[in-house]
């Protein structure tokens, strides 16, 4: 178990082997902050039929797609979860999926393929999810909107550089989406 003196605020192991433990760890966030703190998990579909707690201070861990929640009392947050953050690695042209967020989906194919944002009505990811994409083969991996998915990036680059190169894409709107990193057009 990871210790920080500051406020004793103990953290999990990053290899989640005291997943069992995450209330506990939680709870001392919560008293650090002196916020009263529920936290349930089940699915995401049960997380958004539950009511909001009225003044917030809400956890919900998804297990279908494995995302920490936070209840503000109005709105559900997603919270970052690094530990989390493992690769996805594909050998074919991949469509992303909701257990991708926070996740990095690499790429690894000799030949160009392509990495598809699918529009919210196939995934409905949540607004704010990030998902990291690397070009870990020689081919070259562009970006490609689903139908009705528009992908901001500069210069609207949508190519990763080269093997190796990253970006990240994070949901702004409901069909909308950043992409930041190793473009090129």
């Amino acid at each position: 178990m990871l210790n920080t003196t500051r406020r004793g605020v103990l953290y999990p192991n990053p290899d989640r082997s005291d997943r069992d433990d995450i209330a506990v760890h939680i709870g001392y966030i919560a008293a650090a902050v002196d916020v009263d703190v529920l936290f349930n998990q089940g699915t995401d579909a049960n997380r958004l039929a539950a009511a909001h707690q009225a003044s917030g201070g809400r956890f919900w861990w998804s297990t279908d797609t494995q995302l920490l929640w936070w209840d503000d009392g109005t709105t559900w947050w997603q919270v970052q979860t690094p530990q989390l953050s493992v690769p996805n690695t594909q050998v074919a042209n991949y469509t992303l999926v909701l257990t991708d967020s926070t996740k990095t989906v690499e790429m690894n194919l000799a030949g160009a393929n392509t990495v598809t944002i699918p529009p919210n009505v196939q995934t409905a990811f949540p607004l704010g999810t990030t998902v990291n994409i690397a070009q870990l083969g020689a081919g070259q991996t562009t970006l490609t909107p689903g139908s009705g998915v528009t992908i901001r990036s500069y210069n609207n680059n949508l190519r990763l550089a080269g093997q190796y190169a990253m970006c990240s894409v994070i949901k702004r709107a409901t069909d909308i989406w950043w992409a930041a990193g190793n473009l090129v057009q």
